[in-house]
């Protein structure tokens, strides 16, 4: 699911997202792990075992022959441990290979995980609190024409704001410039009086709850999505909810529900 809501993952409480993986390490993955690591190490340890008794009979069958203490009839017998020595052999390299190729993939999967994560800039302002948010000379141009030009407004903490109109009007587009992704290409957007080119990122994924309709819920309950975004009340997750589905019949046990 992160990969899927990836767009969204720069926006979360961190701090819950870590919780929630720990939370579940402790509870399950880290005792799978455990007992998948005593295996393994059983299963090579015997590996290792049966193939150094074989190099030291092979050692010793070859060391008889050439002193002349063993029959030169036995030799079937070196060439029956030859054949298992070399098998031994292709087993450690294939484990080898395996490891390696397991490494990779690994190191892959997290390279995509990491692509583009936020790093702090040192010569952008970062703000503490967001409390107020104008809009100044926003223009959206979508399919070529201006579908919202030169459009003045100031926002405090508090109001609610409902962006409507018909598809491809540019509504995602106007939403998304509210957080530079991407910067807007007509007009200014100040948070607090600064201009949204010259705030840290950062300030975004702390004071900034970002949804697209076209994402979905991280796997986990409601409770543990809520918590993502900020929200912590079991009342106001039903009264969010409820202004949603009006008619759906929700108690606090539905949020904890995967």
């Amino acid at each position: 699911s992160l990969r899927k809501n990836k767009a969204q993952v720069r926006f979360i409480k961190f701090d819950e997202l870590y919780h929630a993986f720990y939370s579940n390490m402790l509870l399950s993955d880290k005792l799978n792990y455990k007992l998948d690591t005593h295996n393994h190490k059983w299963s090579e340890f015997l590996k290792l075992n049966s193939f150094l008794s074989m190099v030291f009979m092979y050692i010793v069958c070859y060391l008889a022959i050439n002193s002349g203490l063993l029959p030169k009839a036995s030799i079937i017998a070196v060439l029956i441990i030859n054949t298992r020595l070399s098998v031994a052999i292709i087993s450690v390299v294939n484990s080898v290979y395996i490891i390696n190729v397991s490494l990779y993939q690994i190191k892959n999967s997290l390279m995509k995980l990491t692509q583009g994560v936020i790093l702090p800039a040192q010569n952008l302002i970062k703000l503490e609190r967001i409390k107020e948010l104008t809009l100044e000379n926003v223009t959206i141009e979508s399919h070529g024409r201006a579908t919202l030009s030169q459009y003045n407004a100031t926002f405090s903490t508090g109001s609610i704001v409902i962006v409507q109109g018909q598809v491809g009007m540019g509504k995602s587009s106007f939403v998304r410039s509210l957080i530079a992704q991407p910067p807007l290409m007509y007009g200014y957007i100040r948070y607090n009086q600064v201009n949204i080119t010259n705030i840290d990122a950062l300030t975004f994924q702390r004071e900034v709850a970002y949804y697209e309709p076209s994402l979905s819920f991280f796997k986990g309950t409601l409770r543990f999505n809520f918590n993502l975004y900020g929200v912590y009340e079991s009342e106001r997750m039903i009264f969010i909810i409820k202004k949603c589905c009006p008619n759906m019949s929700i108690d606090a046990n539905f949020l904890d529900d995967v």
